[in-house]
């Protein structure tokens, strides 16, 4: 029985990978035939475009990588709904307390330079 589960399991790899060197090869193509797809009309182009991005889509998720990034994409958007997002009055008073914190950190670091330049001007007049 081990020996039929590692026969499936390296036919699935070889199958991955064939996919996954299909979709480059289809990719490869749209790249280095773009200069022959210019003379075509842009909206039939565009349409091959999304045509092959589906086809490649597709591809890409039946392999044991796409499902894996599947998976993951679907908890992160599942996490994302569970976000509590602040209010428009917390938006807004967050906007102004960081407006106000940069303009008062920009004032002291131009207040510092200024005073290092004088500092400078001076010991390199004087001296």
């Amino acid at each position: 029985m081990k020996k039929n589960q590692s026969t499936v399991s390296r036919f699935s790899f070889i199958y991955d990978w064939l996919k996954l060197t299909l979709v480059a090869a289809v990719v490869w193509a749209l790249v280095f035939f773009n200069d022959r797809l210019i003379s075509i009309s842009t909206s039939l182009v565009w349409l091959a475009r999304i045509g092959v991005a589906g086809v490649s889509l597709a591809a890409l998720l039946t392999t044991t990588y796409g499902r894996q990034f599947g998976a993951f994409a679907l908890q992160a958007w599942r996490e994302l709904c569970l976000v509590v997002w602040p209010s428009r009055p917390e938006v807004e008073r967050i906007t102004i307390v960081v407006i106000a914190i940069v303009t008062l950190v920009s004032a002291l670091l131009w207040l510092v330079d200024a005073g290092l330049m004088r500092l400078i001007r001076v010991l390199i007049y004087h001296y």
